[in-house]
């Protein structure tokens, strides 16, 4: 490489960087670049350059595989028109939910989460290495992330704005996915194999979402804590998650 076109790198790079902290773009995705890596074991080898459309022409074989036969035990069309991710921080655990246009959702499968920085409590600041906690809508679909596949999490939304009315949006940070690989820095990586079939099934759903929670409420008490908006999100989460849970278990008997 030229001096000259060295240098034009640094300034872009780091003009960038003033904006956001450089490790933010490494692990959040947002340098969309691939590793040039392969990928894990039962993973596909994705092109360098690809698009969504690529993604589910490779994997998607392998996830109506798995995932068809669950739908039709459910009583749910695959692929599911509605798709819900639950996900549990301490339990380090995501659950795929599946409904139909209308009625109930059931649980159709069940992934570790391999790593997610943070404790338990939600997200307020950039940097602060925080999964956020609540509910969210899963928007982009990004198939060039430098974590092998990634689905974008809306956060921060209308009520994370409003629980820190002090903090500006901007400073809240944001970029939280879930992707591939094994590390992370605030947010969900699931896995090469396992971000392949999630990334699937969400993809070919009419609406999607996540919720996210410090505990599973079904098996462990939520946490205490005198924040009363967290305070009234966590018993929010307890509430629909036994819903859920309680009309699954109506509907599958």
């Amino acid at each position: 490489m030229t001096g000259s076109l060295l240098t034009a790198c640094l300034v872009i790079l780091t003009g960038y960087t003033f904006r956001r902290p450089l490790y933010r773009l490494f692990a959040m995705g947002e340098l969309t670049t691939p590793v040039l890596a392969a990928p894990e074991a039962g993973a596909t080898a994705l092109p360098a350059s690809r698009t969504v459309a690529d993604v589910l022409r490779l994997c998607e074989m392998r996830t109506k595989a798995k995932f068809a036969p669950l739908c039709v035990a459910a009583g749910v069309a695959y692929p599911p028109n509605r798709v819900r991710l639950l996900a549990f921080k301490e339990e380090k655990s995501l659950e795929v939910w599946g409904a139909n246009r209308t009625g109930a959702f059931h649980r159709l499968a069940t992934y570790p989460i391999r790593a997610a920085s943070g404790t338990t409590g939600p997200k307020r600041r950039e940097g602060d290495r925080q999964v956020p906690e609540g509910f969210y809508r899963l928007t982009t679909l990004n198939p060039m992330s430098r974590f092998h596949v990634s689905i974008r999490v809306d956060y921060p939304n209308a009520a994370d704005r409003a629980a820190n009315p002090g903090i500006t949006a901007s400073k809240l940070g944001g970029d939280i996915y879930i992707h591939g690989n094994a590390v992370s820095i605030g947010c969900l990586a699931m896995g090469d194999a396992a971000i392949e079939e999630i990334f699937c099934i969400v993809a070919r759903a009419k609406t999607r979402d996540i919720w996210i929670s410090p505990v599973d409420p079904r098996r462990a008490e939520m946490p205490e804590t005198e924040d009363a908006t967290m305070k009234a999100r966590y018993v929010k989460l307890q509430v629909v998650i036994d819903k859920m849970e309680k009309m699954n278990n109506k509907s599958t008997k």
